[in-house]
């Protein structure tokens, strides 16, 4: 298993799609990042300039389980803009940030 980072479009949409959708979707201006470590929060200064190192974001949100209010390892980013976007899931992907949201091994 992996530290490092996961990013990819929300949606699983491809970059020619998002980069003729809409202007004004914000979908095809989130990116998926996977593997955060699970301490992590939307208020945490370093996952929020690690992401900002790309261009403004807009909103950063971490995924909580409703039920045990636990994080579950994995946020949504939105960006200014779909050329951002694109460059983050470039830039972000494999990014080594100590991460740990995925859930441990077994055998």
């Amino acid at each position: 298993s992996t530290d490092n980072l996961e990013a990819r479009w929300h949606n699983a949409v491809s970059e020619p799609e998002s980069m003729s959708a809409p202007h004004g979707s914000n979908r095809l201006r989130t990116v998926f990042v996977g593997n955060i470590p699970m301490e992590g929060t939307a208020d945490d200064p370093e996952l929020r300039a690690l992401f900002a190192q790309v261009g403004p974001v807009v909103k950063l949100r971490i995924v909580v389980d409703h039920a045990t209010q636990k994080r579950k390892g994995f946020a949504f980013v939105e960006y200014v803009d779909n050329a951002t976007a694109v460059a983050a899931v470039e830039q972000l992907a494999d990014v080594d940030f100590g991460g740990g949201g995925g859930g441990g091994g077994g055998g």
